[in-house]
């Protein structure tokens, strides 16, 4: 049997903001050096290489990127950047093909390969997302912190 959940990394805690100072252990933490600057990794192609740049950007502004999220965000690149590319195809070739006989009749239709493509990669996209806060629910949780880290007061405009 497991022991449960995975304990989140104090850090990550703090950025929801659902970190309590009296459940915090130093044992499980590991410090990592959070990052500054990146260069995306050279199997990526020229698209996942701009969403690579666009996205390490964002991670570095909120001080959260660092070196072992490297491979995760490629991955996110990769995948996102083969998305746009089976969407075009799709656009070009259209979501189905025509199957022929011999004959030139038309016998049936079979969907287009891309359409494949585009599912996988966009499952993938989708998990990966959550784990940077790039949906809007895992982002929520970012934000609440940011907003009590500038202790502004909601009911100020009330007054």
């Amino acid at each position: 049997m497991t022991k449960g959940r995975k304990n989140l990394p104090a850090e990550i805690k703090k950025l929801r903001g659902t970190a309590q100072p009296c459940r915090e252990t130093t044992s499980g933490d590991i410090a990592l050096a959070r990052l500054t600057d990146v260069k995306p990794p050279s199997w990526l192609d020229g698209m996942a290489k701009k969403i690579f740049r666009s996205k390490a950007k964002q991670l570095i502004a909120l001080n959260v990127l660092t070196i072992l999220d490297i491979d995760l965000l490629a991955l996110y690149a990769q995948s996102y950047s083969l998305i746009v590319e089976a969407l075009g195809k799709i656009k070009e070739e259209g979501k189905f093909n025509t199957l022929y006989n011999d004959e030139g009749q038309i016998i049936g239709f079979v969907e287009n390969p891309y359409m494949k493509v585009y599912r996988d990669n966009f499952d993938k996209v989708q998990k990966l997302a959550g784990h940077f806060g790039f949906s809007p629910a895992t982002r929520k949780g970012i934000m609440v912190s940011f907003d009590k880290k500038t202790n502004k007061d909601d009911f100020a405009d009330f007054e």
